[in-house]
């Protein structure tokens, strides 16, 4: 439940905020600056393009002409962030795994090793 709650927060209550802030002129200059730390949680990312793709939609759909889906300001920064991302999780969690039960499996290793 605290998983889902961290995400929740960091997902949908993040994005709201960003976009509040983005459309009030005195809130606009910290949105940016803030922005760059939202987008170091993975749910951030997943919500922000969600809405930068609703808005290409839309906007198609009124006769302005859009840029690509996976250009930078629609897809591609937050694809990227998130990309960037999984691979730094999976380092870390590999690191953790090892740090946490390494010794445990060279323990079993070597009982195995030594029953031969």
């Amino acid at each position: 439940v605290s998983i889902a709650g961290v995400h929740f927060v960091s997902g949908f209550i993040l994005v709201i905020t960003s976009f509040v802030m983005g459309g009030i002129e005195d809130t606009a200059a910290w949105n940016e600056m803030l922005v760059h730390y939202y987008r170091l949680l993975p749910p951030f990312c997943l919500g922000e393009s969600l809405i930068q793709l609703s808005a290409q939609q839309l906007k198609a759909l009124v006769g302005v002409t859009v840029e690509s889906s996976f250009s930078w300001d629609v897809l591609g920064r937050n694809l990227t962030y998130m990309s960037c991302e999984a691979a730094a999780f999976f380092i870390l969690t590999l690191l953790l795994e090892h740090a946490l039960h390494g010794t445990l499996l060279e323990q079993v290793a070597s009982a195995a090793a030594s029953r031969l």
